[in-house]
């Protein structure tokens, strides 16, 4: 039962929203984190990153930095994914706020939110790729490409009770990465 629910061709990432790195600012400060975050930034950079606001286009040049500072924290990869979906759903919720709370009422599931992926990125990146695929009733694999540092999949747990996501190791590379989701 593996089909296609929707593609994007990958294209090279120019930018994202500013909510993103905005979103990852805010939760390094609620967990105590933000100054060694902050001691990390690009000098250059860190200026623009640190003043900018939710909402804008960021160029893609920002984001790379702002995620190089993240790496070089040095957190566990089990901190690295709980920072990046907190982070997520944050920004979920505040760039599709009112989207998600129709939407529960309206009783969607996550593959009306899969299948309508290529919108919401679309709205959040300019440039970057991905295949959604479906493995079960319950399970989707989600390949991204040409964007080294996302991770999509907290925004799918606002609409199901559990969500469970895996990385596939051997379809991990430097330009993205394979997740397999399944939720209850």
């Amino acid at each position: 039962m593996s089909d296609v629910v929707t593609v994007r061709q990958p294209t090279e990432l120019r930018a994202l929203r500013s909510t993103v790195v905005v979103s990852g600012i805010a939760v390094f400060r609620a967990r105590g984190i933000f100054d060694a975050y902050s001691a990390n930034l690009d000098p250059k950079m860190r200026d623009q990153i640190l003043t900018t606001v939710a909402g804008t286009w960021l160029h893609v040049r920002f984001a790379l930095a702002h995620f190089a500072a993240v790496d070089a924290i040095g957190m566990t990869n089990d901190e690295s994914f709980d920072v990046g979906a907190t982070s997520a759903r944050r920004f979920g919720q505040t760039l599709w706020g009112a989207v998600i709370r129709m939407a529960r009422g309206a009783g969607v599931d996550p593959w009306t939110v899969l299948g309508m992926y290529d919108r919401l990125w679309g709205r959040s990146f300019d440039g970057g790729g991905f295949v959604v695929t479906r493995v079960g009733p319950k399970e989707a694999s989600v390949d991204i490409s040409a964007m080294p540092f996302a991770r999509h999949h907290a925004l799918l747990s606002l609409f199901a009770h559990t969500l469970y996501v895996r990385e596939v190791p051997r379809k991990t590379h430097d330009e993205g990465f394979r997740m397999r989701i399944s939720w209850v």
